[in-house]
């Protein structure tokens, strides 16, 4: 299980990342019709380098599924995730990170510990 872990955390960080360089790519368009957004997506390196990041996620996601269960290791990798990314997008971005968000945080944590205590 502890190469299984660290596997299920690097999922986590990596489709963190692809979340943030995704808003990056993707920032300043605004509202846009589906089409303008396909044609900035299409264009955007940043966004390129956010799918790959994705598939990259997802093969190592497929490893962890191939030996863990789902139950035991998908409120980590989603948990984890969301934590990656409220931290990277504040610190990356810029974006607020709020009294209630951090609080949210602490729950989503404390949530994962309490599901996997045996």
């Amino acid at each position: 299980m502890t190469r299984d872990l660290a596997l299920l955390f690097l999922a986590a960080a990596l489709a963190a990342a692809s979340n943030v360089m995704l808003r990056r790519g993707m920032r300043g368009l605004g509202e846009a019709s589906a089409w303008r957004t396909l044609r900035h997506a299409l264009g955007s390196p940043v966004v390129w380098a956010g799918g790959v990041g994705y598939v990259a996620a997802m093969g190592v996601w497929l490893v962890v599924l191939s030996s863990s269960e789902l139950g035991l290791v998908y409120p980590i990798f989603t948990g984890g995730a969301t934590l990656l990314v409220m931290l990277v997008s504040a610190l990356a971005l810029g974006e607020k990170l709020e009294r209630r968000r951090l609080l949210g945080a602490l729950l989503i944590l404390a949530g994962i510990f309490v599901a996997h205590l045996e």
